[in-house]
């Protein structure tokens, strides 16, 4: 009955183990909105999203529809008012008021959603201010590693480190920039203990607060605040001891620990033990951080410190959830397990060493094992040490990734993609593919309706086209993880059904890895550097542009034939943003000293059918090229063809066309049926 909301703070804080501290959690939060202590009542809601008591689940839903209202984030909004009336319908929610009662009550803006449209996708071009522009900062941002999202989901949030604007910037699903978090002091002075380079900087998510690792600062960030109040930077603090009298800098060490799914996982280190680049678990009760040898955690809104605890090992790896923290040794098989609220010791738990530890998600480790011609993988509770959730073998040649550091997505050489659930082990779905017993790595991008997988072939990293070199555009520590050669896929997201005919096929290409998830388009950029001798034009940027529906070309930079919509020169940076209410895409590319700004506008207007998208040598367009003309004879063109792939691509992709004749025009996409000589 606590009429205020520094009683019921106090009661949660006291009592959080007690039955009604869930009830007092929401009414805290109830209140909170009042006051627009925004991002305080998204942590308290967004931790009961999951209850098992369903008035408890439906009320948590109704506050955060009601906070990202009063934040104007009415596209999140929306979504949730969507889940009470489809949801709780008839449940009491919040104020005595059912699901249904409360989305009839909301404001017409907050219960807007915006659908693209399914026609034509029109292509326009237009010179950008290079002064005005964010693209000259934005070839030197660097994107921020956020792991163990927990609290309300936001799947697609990120955040860029931006060395030169010295600044934190947090953008949404769409690639619309939400808050940006100033790293300069009082002074407006700038201390650096560590040299970060790339994609060094770490972070851990919760909601909308986003905790970053900068090695030997950490920056907490209200992402929700975003440009309604200034500068969203709630605290920074200094996570190393500086001595005063020296400037000396660190520079992190990228270590590779071997995984024969992934090719390899890179993890940051410091030679000297002094500097832990990863954070613990970002939670309402506190943020869990090293520094030397002690164990802080702090106050998430304020960064005040709750508790301390010494004698950990250097560099240890902190994972956990809201009851229990894991402090890992990185050179040993054993856990310390601490109490969240007060890091008392709980007792120990022995893991895999941390080269066999793929991936944490809450108290449950992600592992793996390789014997004789098969990986094992598991997921288990690192505290039950029970029966695994989850464990299967994958033969070797699979490869595997992380989707939203939530899930596991496998291939295997003989086709079978599967995709699992850290959080419960439950397997999404399984969806058998074709054969690929040359897999390099694969990326999955997920959206709220879609999964786009694409498996790259070894061919990406260890060969070229003839003629030119490809290099992706974009600062990454791993430049041949984004380099791109082989199929595409899409699933439907709720029933795991594909979504394309047949799969597209992408040719030595270069991946955006931070491309809006929300998004109808795929982007694949690149820059060709031709073999020739040296030229104003031996160098070249590409766009390739994928339509997510159905795999189509939508715009191919290359093939462009109106000067307005042509590249020249290489490509320095790109920015892309979706904007679903105007039903557009905006592309934003730097060359050199210009900027231009491609816009896809999707309409109503009827399109005919295509194929997914077949580029490369083995597209219908390519083939002439190749050949010189298409009356060259089958054997002639088969021979040429297979000379240029080398023995890693001489394969055709899963899309069968009619049987190449001459002087037959081919539809563009198509790919011919080429049969090697002496078959029928």
């Amino acid at each position: 009955h606590a009429d205020s909301a520094a009683d019921l703070r106090t009661f949660v804080n006291l009592f959080g183990f007690h039955p009604l501290a869930d009830q007092a959690r929401l009414a805290l939060a109830d209140k909170l909105i009042a006051v627009e202590q925004l991002l305080e009542a998204e942590l308290l809601a967004g931790e009961l999203l999951a209850s098992p008591d369903q008035a408890t689940a439906a009320h948590a839903s109704a506050t955060l529809a009601a906070a990202y209202e009063k934040a104007r984030r009415y596209d999140l909004s929306a979504r949730y008012y969507a889940a009470l009336q489809s949801q709780f319908a008839d449940v009491v929610c919040r104020g005595g008021l059912t699901g249904k009662e409360l989305a009839a009550k909301a404001a017409a803006a907050a219960l807007a959603t915006h659908s693209w449209p399914g026609g034509r996708i029109e292509v326009a071009s237009a010179d950008g201010d290079v002064a005005r522009g964010t693209l000259m900062t934005a070839q030197s941002r660097y994107m921020v590693s956020l792991s163990h999202p927990s609290g309300a989901p936001l799947p697609g949030l990120g955040a860029l480190f931006d060395p030169n604007g010295l600044q934190i910037v947090v953008r949404d699903d769409a690639g619309r920039q939400l808050a940006t978090a100033s790293l300069r002091g009082a002074d407006n002075s700038f201390r650096r203990l560590v040299q970060l380079s790339y994609n060094m900087a770490t972070g851990k998510s919760n909601g909308h607060l986003i905790v970053v690792n900068l090695g030997d600062q950490i920056v907490a960030v209200d992402a929700l605040r975003g440009q309604r109040s200034g500068d969203a930077q709630l605290w920074k603090l200094d996570a190393v001891d500086i001595d005063p009298t020296t400037v000396r800098s660190t520079y992190p060490q990228p270590r590779t620990w071997a995984n024969p799914l992934t090719s390899g996982r890179v993890q940051l280190y410091d030679p000297s033990g002094r500097i832990n680049f990863y954070s613990g678990p970002v939670q309402s009760l506190g943020v869990c951080y090293q520094k030397g040898r002690q164990l802080l955690c702090v106050d998430p809104l304020t960064g005040q410190t709750l508790w301390e605890r010494g004698q950990i090992p250097a560099a240890a790896e902190i994972f956990g959830d809201s009851e229990l923290i894991f402090v890992a040794d990185p050179s040993g098989d054993e856990a310390l397990v601490l109490s969240a609220i007060d890091g008392s010791l709980v007792g120990r738990r022995k893991l895999e060493r941390a080269e066999r530890r793929w991936a944490t998600h809450g108290r449950r480790v992600l592992a793996w094992d390789q014997t004789g011609t098969s990986v094992t993988v598991k997921l288990y509770d690192a505290w039950e040490q029970a029966s695994p959730l989850w464990s299967r073998a994958f033969a070797i040649g699979s490869r595997g990734t992380l989707v939203e550091n939530d899930e596991l997505a496998v291939l295997e050489p003989g086709g079978n993609f599967t995709v699992v659930s850290l959080a419960d082990g439950r397997v999404r779905f399984t969806s058998p593919l074709e054969p690929d017993r040359s897999l390099g790595n694969i990326h999955v991008f997920r959206s709220r309706q879609q999964y786009v997988l694409i498996a790259s072939q070894e061919a990406a990293t260890t060969e070229s086209p003839p003629g030119y070199m490809v290099s992706p555009i974009g600062s990454n520590l791993g430049y041949q993880q984004n380099r791109i050669h082989g199929r595409v896929y899409a699933f439907d997201r709720r029933t795991g059904k594909a979504q394309w005919q047949v799969p597209a096929f992408v040719a030595f290409h270069g991946l955006m890895p931070d491309q809006p998830l929300e998004s109808p388009l795929l982007f694949f950029v690149r820059n060709k550097v031709r073999a020739t001798p040296a030229s104003s034009s031996r160098q070249s940027g590409t766009v390739l542009c994928l339509d997510r529906r159905d795999g189509r070309i939508v715009w191919d930079s290359e093939a462009e034939t109106e000067s307005a919509r042509q590249i020249t020169g290489s490509i320095s940076a790109c920015d892309v943003t979706a904007d679903a209410a105007g039903g557009k895409v905006t592309l934003s590319v730097l060359l050199q000293q210009s900027v231009k700004n491609f816009t896809f506008q999707l309409t109503d207007k009827p399109t005919p059918p295509e194929p997914p998208a077949q580029t490369g040598d083995l597209s219908s367009r390519s083939v002439g090229d190749i050949a010189g003309t298409l009356d060259r004879s089958i054997e002639e063109a088969f021979d040429l063809i297979n000379r240029g792939l080398g023995p890693a691509r001489a394969m055709l992709p899963g899309v069968r066309g009619p049987r190449l004749v001459p002087d037959r025009p081919m539809p563009l996409g198509t790919v011919p049926a080429v049969r090697p000589p002496g078959t029928p």
